[in-house]
């Protein structure tokens, strides 16, 4: 047997892996399967091996949604966790809020280097209206005319950094918290303010 794992970002049009990939589903013994998040009960789990402890429900609970349950982050917080004393300190008291390791926020970094300049400027204005934005907001915002805003995510629906949200015409999200809060994080204070009342 031989499995093989891929990040299907970025497949598109001629890529070497996406030709392979389509000659590889044509036989028969060929399983695709598509991965996401772990549950809570496999997040339990991760926490207990990385950490060597048996986490409280508030802190796993925590540690999902601010995670959604990938694997990678979640591996990185709470090894930030560990690393900084406060995993046992948290105890059924869990914070609302956990920092971006730098690790997964190098991750994000590089994956948002791939897109334009103009593209990520769009994304950080949306990161201002937060997980979730309306496009005519968004759009009386950047100074972009309608079809040049669309444009413009086009390519960040493409790399799967924001998505539309299903059944809502206008609404689109960032396909993960963290994207939007490294974004978010990114902006001087100063420029952070300015965002804010220009919206």
């Amino acid at each position: 047997m031989v499995v093989g794992v891929y990040r299907d970002e970025g497949l598109e049009g001629d890529h070497p892996l996406a030709s392979a990939l389509a000659e590889l589903i044509r036989e028969r013994v060929t399983r695709h399967l598509r991965l996401g998040g772990l549950d809570g009960s496999d997040a339990a789990r991760l926490i207990e091996a990385t950490a060597s402890v048996v986490p409280p429900d508030a802190l796993v609970a925590t540690v999902h949604r601010q995670t959604e349950g990938n694997p990678l982050f979640m591996g990185e917080v709470i090894r930030l966790l560990v690393a900084e004393g406060r995993l046992q300190a948290l105890g059924d008291a869990a914070p609302l809020k956990i920092t971006i390791p730098p690790q997964v926020r190098e991750v994000i970094e590089r994956r948002l280097r791939r897109l334009p300049e103009e593209c990520v400027r769009i994304l950080t204005v949306a990161a201002i209206l937060g997980r979730d934005f309306g496009l005519d907001v968004l759009h009386q915002t950047s100074g972009l005319s309608r079809d040049a805003l669309l444009g413009i995510l086009d390519d960040a629906v493409a790399a799967r950094v924001v998505i539309e949200v299903p059944g809502v015409p206008g609404r689109m999200s960032f396909s993960h918290t963290l994207i939007r809060d490294t974004l978010y994080d990114a902006l001087t204070p100063g420029h952070r303010v300015q965002l804010h009342r220009e919206i």
